[in-house]
């Protein structure tokens, strides 16, 4: 009998975790279908033009969030697809990451909001350095694209 209910439990557990991770949209009001874009992160231009910063942006498309990078270095790069995204299982954080176009990871962990993204980012990770980690508080802004 206690099996039974052991398992009764588990099931109803696991079932709940798919189900959340299956949404695929945090659970936040500003990532509804049709919210639009929601941006984080600031691109600035400094007084001799170069455009510097990084930006996510998010969208909710089919029921699953997509999400891109701007990530200005000199220049104001087009957007680019995030290479991983992922909404954690209660639907309140964000695993995503990135590559430059140096083979450089960026990877983020953040607690996701209508007003900022708040986490952990690893930044300048390569195949022969883990690295740099830091505390990330990115507020939300209006989207470049």
């Amino acid at each position: 009998m206690r099996v039974h209910i052991a398992t009764a439990i588990l099931s109803c557990s696991i079932v709940g975790l798919v189900a959340s991770q299956e949404r695929g949209v945090p659970q936040v009001p500003c990532f509804k279908a049709d919210s639009g874009r929601v941006a984080y992160g600031e691109v600035v231009t400094s007084e001799d033009g170069d455009w510097s910063g990084v930006q996510f942006s998010f969208d909710v498309k089919t029921g699953r969030l997509r999400g891109w990078v701007v990530d200005a270095r000199g220049g104001l790069p087009p957007e680019k697809r995030l290479d991983t995204l992922i909404v954690r299982a209660h639907g309140d954080s964000l695993y995503f990451a990135y590559y430059s176009d140096t083979k450089t990871k960026y990877s983020y962990w953040v607690r996701v909001s209508c007003q900022s993204l708040v986490g952990t980012a690893r930044l300048f990770q390569t195949a022969t350095d883990s690295g740099e980690v830091h505390k990330v508080r990115l507020k939300r802004t209006r989207s470049l694209h």
